[in-house]
């Protein structure tokens, strides 16, 4: 009895090495998924190119995060599962800010992850914006180019119809996540007659929001980034 015993407990075991060989032999034929580069950033999103050549996948995709080896359990944008060479576009990101991507496929038995790539998105000083602020009394518009420098100060000239320049004036800019605060100055800051405190949010590679003045009532504005 004792030997009958032993011998089922011996197959049993066989049983469960063989299906934990098997397990792991079949996963060694489902070859990790890969991202091959990023074909464009802007200020707030990030386009992936991976791929990956296995069948009967759960799901795959991308996933994200501000720290290393971001995982599913991170941010996480799930693809069609009908491709196999695909491009990810990551939105709502912060602009100037380094993360971390892998992409990802789910199994009945595992989740497997590319190797790690890390992008930043693009910085926001520096820049130069074809601005078109809009009056709402009458609809008036002005166009202007507007400089964003590193120091946080920025310069505005006003545009006729055919780019001649009219006006200069100074401010200066502030960024909070995506949300940007710009003041203008005008020609004299010191009687606070000329201000307006731009407020706008940056999405991909444009700028849109309202503007306050002490005089004038709010107003709207946009920009593209030159």
């Amino acid at each position: 009895m004792k030997k009958l015993t032993l011998l089922a407990l011996l197959f049993f075991s066989i049983q469960i090495f063989i299906s934990c060989s098997e397990e792991k032999l079949n996963l060694n034929f489902i070859e990790k998924p890969s991202i091959i580069n990023s074909s464009q950033k802007t200020f707030t999103s990030i386009k992936i190119n991976s791929k990956h050549n296995s069948n009967n996948l759960i799901e795959y995709g991308i996933c994200w995060s501000l720290e290393p080896k971001p995982t599913i359990n991170d941010y996480t944008f799930i693809e069609d599962k009908s491709k196999k060479n695909y491009i990810t576009k990551i939105e709502g990101l912060l602009v100037n800010t380094t993360y971390y991507f892998r992409s990802f496929i789910k199994t009945q038995k595992d989740i497997l992850y590319s190797e790690e790539k890390v992008f930043t998105t693009l910085p926001f000083k520096n820049t130069i914006w074809k601005m078109l602020t809009i009056y709402p009394k009458n609809n008036y518009k002005i166009n202007s180019e507007v400089e964003f420098y590193e120091n946080n100060s920025t310069k505005f000239e006003e545009l006729t119809d055919n780019g001649v320049r009219l006006y200069k004036t100074y401010g200066t800019w502030s960024l909070n996540g995506n949300t940007l605060t710009y003041i203008f100055n005008g020609n004299k800051p010191e009687l606070n007659k000329c201000t307006y405190i731009y407020t706008g949010t940056l999405d991909e590679m444009t700028l849109r929001g309202t503007y306050k003045h002490v005089y004038l009532s709010p107003g709207i504005w946009n920009a593209v980034k030159l």
